[in-house]
Protein backbone atom coordinates (compact mmCIF):
# COMPACT_ATOMS: atom_id res chain seq x y z
CA UNK A 1 0.00 0.00 0.00
CA UNK A 2 2.53 2.54 1.06
CA UNK A 3 4.73 1.48 -2.45
CA UNK A 4 1.52 2.49 -4.24
CA UNK A 5 1.20 5.55 -2.76
CA UNK A 6 4.86 6.25 -3.25
CA UNK A 7 4.56 5.38 -7.04
CA UNK A 8 1.46 7.65 -7.53
CA UNK A 9 3.18 11.18 -5.63
CA UNK A 10 6.22 10.38 -7.79
CA UNK A 11 4.49 10.08 -10.82
CA UNK A 12 2.78 13.56 -9.71
CA UNK A 13 6.02 15.05 -8.96
CA UNK A 14 7.70 14.05 -12.33
CA UNK A 15 4.37 15.83 -14.35
CA UNK A 16 4.39 18.71 -12.30
CA UNK A 17 8.23 19.39 -12.42
CA UNK A 18 7.70 18.60 -16.67
CA UNK A 19 5.22 21.23 -16.49
CA UNK A 20 7.47 23.74 -14.75
CA UNK A 21 10.15 23.31 -17.65
CA UNK A 22 7.94 23.57 -20.30
CA UNK A 23 6.47 26.88 -18.97
CA UNK A 24 9.99 28.41 -18.42
CA UNK A 25 11.00 26.99 -21.78
CA UNK A 26 8.08 29.17 -23.44
CA UNK A 27 8.75 31.69 -21.06
CA UNK A 28 12.69 32.00 -21.84
CA UNK A 29 11.77 31.91 -25.99
CA UNK A 30 8.84 34.43 -25.33
CA UNK A 31 11.60 36.98 -24.03
CA UNK A 32 14.30 36.02 -26.47
CA UNK A 33 11.38 36.76 -29.36
CA UNK A 34 10.97 40.01 -28.10
CA UNK A 35 14.13 40.88 -27.41
CA UNK A 36 14.74 40.29 -31.18
CA UNK A 37 11.97 41.80 -32.08
CA UNK A 38 13.33 45.13 -30.41
CA UNK A 39 16.60 44.45 -31.24
CA UNK A 40 18.40 47.38 -33.35
CA UNK A 41 21.26 45.27 -33.71
CA UNK A 42 22.76 43.77 -37.80
CA UNK A 43 22.35 40.48 -38.62
CA UNK A 44 25.48 38.99 -38.78
CA UNK A 45 24.06 36.11 -41.95
CA UNK A 46 23.68 39.31 -43.61
CA UNK A 47 27.39 40.84 -42.84
CA UNK A 48 29.59 37.77 -43.40
CA UNK A 49 27.41 37.71 -46.77
CA UNK A 50 28.42 40.84 -47.22
CA UNK A 51 31.84 40.42 -47.16
CA UNK A 52 31.77 36.83 -48.86
CA UNK A 53 30.25 38.65 -52.07
CA UNK A 54 32.67 41.22 -51.94
CA UNK A 55 35.53 38.80 -51.61
CA UNK A 56 34.42 37.16 -54.52
CA UNK A 57 33.66 40.64 -56.88
CA UNK A 58 29.74 40.56 -56.36
CA UNK A 59 29.80 43.80 -55.36
CA UNK A 60 26.04 44.56 -56.37
CA UNK A 61 24.87 41.51 -54.10
CA UNK A 62 27.36 42.75 -50.86
CA UNK A 63 25.65 46.01 -51.38
CA UNK A 64 21.67 43.80 -50.77
CA UNK A 65 23.45 42.37 -48.01
CA UNK A 66 23.92 45.39 -46.27
CA UNK A 67 20.62 46.98 -47.03
CA UNK A 68 19.10 44.96 -43.63
CA UNK A 69 20.82 47.71 -41.20
CA UNK A 70 20.76 50.88 -43.60
CA UNK A 71 18.02 52.00 -41.90
CA UNK A 72 18.27 51.06 -38.09
CA UNK A 73 19.17 53.38 -34.88
CA UNK A 74 21.48 51.55 -33.93
CA UNK A 75 25.30 51.88 -33.06
CA UNK A 76 26.24 49.98 -36.62
CA UNK A 77 24.21 52.35 -38.56
CA UNK A 78 27.09 54.81 -39.68
CA UNK A 79 29.57 51.90 -40.42
CA UNK A 80 26.51 50.47 -43.08
CA UNK A 81 26.63 53.91 -44.85
CA UNK A 82 30.39 54.09 -44.89
CA UNK A 83 30.19 50.32 -45.73
CA UNK A 84 27.18 50.34 -48.53
CA UNK A 85 29.14 53.76 -49.87
CA UNK A 86 32.31 52.02 -50.55
CA UNK A 87 30.37 49.00 -52.27
CA UNK A 88 28.32 51.68 -54.41
CA UNK A 89 32.47 53.13 -55.44
CA UNK A 90 33.56 49.49 -56.03
CA UNK A 91 29.93 49.28 -58.77
CA UNK A 92 31.18 52.95 -60.11
CA UNK A 93 27.76 54.28 -58.94
CA UNK A 94 29.54 57.33 -57.63
CA UNK A 95 26.76 59.84 -57.13
CA UNK A 96 25.33 57.05 -54.38
CA UNK A 97 28.26 56.86 -53.02
CA UNK A 98 28.65 60.57 -52.13
CA UNK A 99 25.29 60.42 -50.74
CA UNK A 100 26.09 57.28 -48.21
CA UNK A 101 29.31 58.59 -47.53
CA UNK A 102 27.76 62.48 -46.71
CA UNK A 103 25.05 60.43 -44.35
CA UNK A 104 28.08 58.69 -42.46
CA UNK A 105 29.55 62.28 -42.00
CA UNK A 106 26.39 63.84 -40.63
CA UNK A 107 26.20 60.76 -38.13
CA UNK A 108 29.99 61.54 -37.40
CA UNK A 109 30.62 65.41 -38.45
CA UNK A 110 34.86 64.03 -36.97
CA UNK A 111 34.82 60.97 -39.53
CA UNK A 112 38.03 60.77 -41.22
CA UNK A 113 36.91 57.55 -42.98
CA UNK A 114 33.95 59.61 -44.54
CA UNK A 115 35.85 62.50 -45.56
CA UNK A 116 38.36 60.31 -47.59
CA UNK A 117 35.76 58.44 -49.16
CA UNK A 118 34.33 61.50 -50.29
CA UNK A 119 37.42 62.38 -51.48
CA UNK A 120 38.33 58.81 -53.35
CA UNK A 121 34.76 59.02 -55.31
CA UNK A 122 35.72 62.64 -56.51
CA UNK A 123 38.58 61.61 -57.88
CA UNK A 124 36.88 59.23 -59.43
CA UNK A 125 34.58 61.56 -61.03
CA UNK A 126 37.93 64.21 -61.83
CA UNK A 127 36.32 66.79 -59.33
CA UNK A 128 39.61 67.65 -58.21
CA UNK A 129 39.43 71.25 -56.25
CA UNK A 130 36.35 69.36 -54.26
CA UNK A 131 38.65 66.18 -53.74
CA UNK A 132 41.36 68.07 -52.63
CA UNK A 133 39.16 70.25 -50.34
CA UNK A 134 37.81 67.01 -48.59
CA UNK A 135 41.28 65.71 -47.93
CA UNK A 136 42.37 69.21 -46.42
CA UNK A 137 39.77 68.39 -44.10
CA UNK A 138 41.13 65.05 -42.85
CA UNK A 139 44.76 67.25 -42.67
CA UNK A 140 43.23 69.56 -40.99
CA UNK A 141 42.38 66.81 -38.02
CA UNK A 142 44.99 64.98 -38.85
CA UNK A 143 47.88 66.29 -39.79
CA UNK A 144 50.17 62.84 -40.84
CA UNK A 145 47.76 61.52 -42.54
CA UNK A 146 48.77 59.39 -45.63
CA UNK A 147 45.86 59.09 -47.64
CA UNK A 148 44.39 62.88 -46.99
CA UNK A 149 48.15 64.08 -48.00
CA UNK A 150 48.36 61.45 -51.36
CA UNK A 151 44.48 62.56 -52.30
CA UNK A 152 45.75 65.95 -52.32
CA UNK A 153 49.10 65.84 -54.07
CA UNK A 154 47.12 63.84 -56.73
CA UNK A 155 44.28 66.45 -56.90
CA UNK A 156 47.19 69.34 -56.98
CA UNK A 157 48.89 67.29 -60.24
CA UNK A 158 45.72 66.49 -61.86
CA UNK A 159 44.97 70.52 -61.59
CA UNK A 160 48.53 71.33 -62.76
CA UNK A 161 49.47 73.33 -59.53
CA UNK A 162 52.96 72.09 -59.62
CA UNK A 163 54.27 75.05 -56.84
CA UNK A 164 51.21 73.48 -54.53
CA UNK A 165 52.25 70.43 -55.61
CA UNK A 166 55.87 70.63 -54.59
CA UNK A 167 55.07 72.47 -51.40
CA UNK A 168 53.14 69.18 -50.77
CA UNK A 169 55.48 66.48 -51.67
CA UNK A 170 58.14 68.21 -49.72
CA UNK A 171 56.17 67.74 -46.66
CA UNK A 172 55.58 64.31 -47.46
CA UNK A 173 59.10 62.92 -47.91
CA UNK A 174 59.96 64.51 -44.52
CA UNK A 175 57.28 62.75 -42.92
CA UNK A 176 57.16 59.26 -44.70
CA UNK A 177 60.73 58.94 -45.97
CA UNK A 178 60.24 55.20 -47.06
CA UNK A 179 57.46 55.59 -48.92
CA UNK A 180 58.44 56.19 -53.24
CA UNK A 181 54.62 57.99 -53.78
CA UNK A 182 55.86 61.07 -52.41
CA UNK A 183 59.39 61.50 -54.05
CA UNK A 184 57.57 60.84 -57.89
CA UNK A 185 54.62 63.18 -56.66
CA UNK A 186 57.99 65.66 -55.64
CA UNK A 187 59.88 64.81 -58.78
CA UNK A 188 57.03 65.33 -61.49
CA UNK A 189 56.47 68.84 -60.29
CA UNK A 190 60.16 69.47 -60.60
CA UNK A 191 59.72 68.50 -63.88
CA UNK A 192 57.01 70.44 -64.87
CA UNK A 193 58.44 73.67 -63.07
CA UNK A 194 61.21 73.21 -65.13
CA UNK A 195 63.92 72.21 -62.36
CA UNK A 196 65.67 68.97 -64.21
CA UNK A 197 68.79 68.43 -61.66
CA UNK A 198 66.49 67.82 -58.51
CA UNK A 199 64.15 65.96 -60.76
CA UNK A 200 66.67 63.56 -61.90
CA UNK A 201 67.81 62.90 -57.91
CA UNK A 202 64.42 62.92 -56.75
CA UNK A 203 63.20 59.83 -59.34
CA UNK A 204 66.65 58.50 -58.32
CA UNK A 205 64.90 58.27 -54.62
CA UNK A 206 61.90 56.94 -56.68
CA UNK A 207 63.97 53.97 -58.07
CA UNK A 208 65.74 53.08 -54.57
CA UNK A 209 62.47 52.63 -53.35
CA UNK A 210 60.42 50.81 -55.72
CA UNK A 211 62.95 49.76 -58.89
CA UNK A 212 60.31 48.62 -61.28
CA UNK A 213 58.72 52.38 -61.55
CA UNK A 214 58.03 52.92 -64.76
CA UNK A 215 57.51 57.25 -64.35
CA UNK A 216 60.97 57.40 -62.77
CA UNK A 217 62.76 54.94 -65.21
CA UNK A 218 61.60 56.35 -68.46
CA UNK A 219 62.59 59.95 -67.58
CA UNK A 220 65.52 59.15 -66.54
CA UNK A 221 66.62 56.98 -69.87
CA UNK A 222 64.81 59.38 -71.52
CA UNK A 223 67.40 62.24 -70.69
CA UNK A 224 70.56 60.36 -70.65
Amino acid sequence: MNREIDLKLSKKHRIKNSLCSACFLLSSFGIQMAIAANSNEPNMTDIEQSYLSESEGDYSTAAKAMKSILNTDSHSNEFANLRFAWLRYLQKDYNAAIIFYKKALQLNPDSIDAKLGIALVMQAQLRWKEAGYYASQVLAAAPANYIAHLRLMISYAAQKKWSKLNTQAQNMVKIYPTQAAPFVYLARSQVYSGNQKQAVENYKAVLLRTPENLEAKNYLAAIK
